[in-house]
This record gives C-alpha cells, structure tokens and sequence, in this order.
C-alpha cells in the first residue's frame, strides 16, 4: 500500500481532476499520515497458505461508484490494516476527525471502540 498507488487509484489512473477530486485526495493522503501506517507494501502472514506462488503482499481494494447524473465515478478505497495495531489506527482515525473539523465524533470515537469490546 503506497503513496503512488493510493494517488492513482483516487483519480482513476490519474484521470479524474477537479477541485473535489484534489481535496478527497488530500484528506486520503492525511488520513494515511494519521494511522501511520508506512508507505511500503505490507506482506502478510497466512498460516494456511504454504504456497510459493502467491502474493503475500496486502491488496489495496478500491471500486469506483457511478451514479446517475454525475459524470465522474466516486472513488471508494478500502485500506487494508489487518495486522496493524488497533489502537494505533482507532487513535489516528480520532485525531483526522478532529483536524478537520469532525471534533464531537473525534472526541468520541475511542470510547465509542471501548464500548464494543
């Protein structure tokens, strides 16, 4: 999962542009400074998979939604954060709510987690 590959899955390939398409990039591109997660590929762990062949690196997952009077797709992307350190994440998506300008559900949002536990 990186900084380029993030970039290039938010604009379609680089060929969406525009003034929303620039901001959605700049809160992605925050928010990923915020959960702190490295701009590298992550390789993950499977104990069940043994094989040699296949990818053990995280997938990046994103779709683009088309709807029905606009004429650019909207990006949803799906950061993959398995084996990250929860609390480290939940404390990160806390902080990006606060800084723009999210704070009463910033200010929640960890005790929110807590209560689910």
């Amino acid at each position: 999962m990186t900084r380029t590959k993030f970039e290039e899955a938010w604009s379609l390939g680089y060929w969406l542009e525009g003034p929303s398409v620039d901001q959605g990039l700049r809160f992605l591109l925050q928010f990923f400074e915020h959960i702190k997660i490295l701009d590298r590929e992550i390789e993950i762990k499977v104990e069940h998979d043994d094989r040699s062949d296949t990818s053990k690196t995280t997938p990046l997952v994103w779709n683009y939604e088309m709807r029905s009077g606009d004429s650019s797709p909207l990006t949803q992307i799906y950061l993959p954060v398995h084996g990250e350190n929860d609390i480290r994440i939940a404390t990160g998506i806390a902080h990006f709510m606060k800084e723009i300008g999210m704070v009463d559900i910033g200010e929640s949002y960890l005790d929110a987690i807590q209560s689910y536990l």
